[in-house]
């Protein structure tokens, strides 16, 4: 098994996710408060790990007071569990570790503190093991229901798919350039880019380069421009980004430039290569549907 977290007694090791996967490091956190920067600097990524490891530096930062009386380490028991909350507050598996572990210290204060710390190691230590036994569980039920041969797409993102239609991060910074205050919206990529540790420059894309840190966006094509490129980072390798360039109205001629290119390098495909058309981008709506909607209802371009 690839091993992500590991709890050494005196230190929490972890994956430094920030350099995968170019090269794999690993990071030794020997105290609570290097365990909350790591999960603050994005070393540690995904909710379950986030909240495995704010388990371990709980109990790390407990084992290492050297407190000898349960109000004392009541207080200490507090003070971690704040230290770690303020790491990553959307994270939901790190406030449940969280009220986990508080719970399991007053459960363990109860009784005294003969077997208080050792028992406070133990509940990590088995947040850490049934996290594993759980994903483990998931993946036998999960392989009942694919087929031999099955191609599987695994994704997450904080965008317009995984909400309503908007998205979060990046929906703050669309509202604010489609709103007029274009340097706001600058200011908030930048947050984005920084946070997922891109480089200053969105220069990916032909015949587009902007400096996002240090270039004023002047006006609002070259802002929404820049807004798209990122969204273009934020989907990559999901294959959702259909859903984007209908939404802005570019489907016919993105799709277009995109089969006039493979078209050159692949003969196979210039052989099936069709012109796409503004119907393609949305279905038609059923006629008893749009008779029903009293006028508010028109039929897709193309249908």
């Amino acid at each position: 098994m690839f091993e992500t977290i590991r709890w050494d007694g005196d230190a929490v090791t972890l994956i430094d996710q920030r350099n995968l996967p170019t090269r794999e490091d690993y990071l030794s956190c020997n105290s609570a408060e290097s365990v909350a920067d790591a999960i603050r600097d994005m070393v540690v990524r995904g909710a379950p790990a986030i909240g495995v490891t704010a388990a371990l530096g709980i109990a790390l930062g407990l084992k290492q007071s050297q407190l000898t009386d349960i109000a004392s380490l009541r207080v200490r028991m507090q003070s971690l569990a704040d230290l770690m909350g303020a790491t990553r507050p959307t994270a939901v598996n790190l406030f449940w570790a969280i009220e986990r572990m508080k719970a399991r210290f007053e459960v363990l204060a109860s009784n005294g503190l003969n077997g208080l710390l050792e028992g406070m190691e133990s509940e990590a230590v088995a947040i850490h093991a049934e996290d594993i036994e759980i994903n483990r569980k998931m993946g036998v039920h999960g392989a009942a229901l694919i087929s031999d041969g099955s191609k599987v797409l695994t994704h997450c993102n904080a965008g317009a798919l995984a909400t309503a239609g908007f998205g979060t991060a990046l929906g703050v910074v669309r509202a604010a350039v489609e709103s007029g205050n274009l340097e706001k919206g600058r200011s908030l990529v930048n947050q984005v880019r920084t946070r997922a540790m891109n480089s200053p420059r969105a220069d990916a894309s032909p015949n587009y380069v902007i400096d996002t840190y240090n270039s004023a966006w002047t006006d609002a094509a070259t802002a929404r421009k820049a807004v798209r490129h990122e969204r273009r980072i934020e989907l990559g390798m999901e294959g959702k980004r259909l859903f984007d360039i209908r939404r802005w109205g570019e489907t016919v001629s993105t799709l277009n430039a995109f089969i006039a290119n493979e078209g050159r390098t692949i003969p196979s495909f210039q052989a099936r290569a069709f012109s796409v058309q503004s119907k393609h981008a949305a279905l038609p709506i059923p006629l008893n549907a749009i008779d029903q909607s009293a006028g508010a209802l028109s039929q897709n371009p193309g249908h």
